[in-house]
């Protein structure tokens, strides 16, 4: 499972009646379907409530009852497959214009000779090492600032192997 690290939070949730309205209890849980969908990672899907309301340490048959009254406001909404599912949890969560134009950016740089070259330098210069542990297996070449970007000497990059880059952005 791909689980989301973090799940975006709109303001528009302040101002939505249907959110507004609820119980204080109904509210706390509809946060927690949230971040539920954000682990599971599936367009919005929810794990089994059972598994849902276990994991939260409450009674089934009470959350059960949340979750109904959650699709009858209009918030979650069972899918073709009889799964629940967060209502426009896709669309929410989906990157910005801003986000994927700078994405594509970068992605376009790190295919720039510039970028092949000091690569090439820092792994040359750890000797194909991970700086952190040692692994000498899925290398990445680790920005330590984007503050030179597209400028950066080997002094602004570091190779790590996939773990700890992960590490390092805080994804462990």
């Amino acid at each position: 499972m791909d689980s989301k690290y973090w799940i975006k939070l709109q303001h528009s949730l302040l101002d939505d009646p249907r959110v507004g309205r609820l119980s204080d209890t109904n509210w706390r849980h509809y946060i927690e379907l949230l971040l539920f969908a954000g682990i599971e990672n599936k367009d919005g899907r929810l794990p089994a409530v059972f598994d849902m309301a276990w994991r939260l340490r409450v009674d089934s048959i009470e959350f059960t009852e949340c979750v109904t009254q959650l699709e009858t406001v209009g918030l979650l909404e069972r899918n073709d497959d009889d799964e629940w599912q967060v209502i426009g949890f896709e669309r929410t969560q989906a990157p910005s214009e801003y986000t994927l134009r700078k994405q594509s950016a970068y992605q376009m740089y790190l295919q720039s000779e510039h970028w092949k070259a000091i690569r090439n330098m820092a792994l040359d210069r750890a000797s194909y090492k991970c700086q952190k542990c040692g692994n000498q297996s899925d290398l990445q070449v680790h920005h330590l600032s984007y503050d030179n970007l597209g400028h950066e000497t080997y002094d602004d990059v570091m190779v790590l192997c996939r773990d700890c880059h992960q590490e390092e952005h805080g994804y462990d």
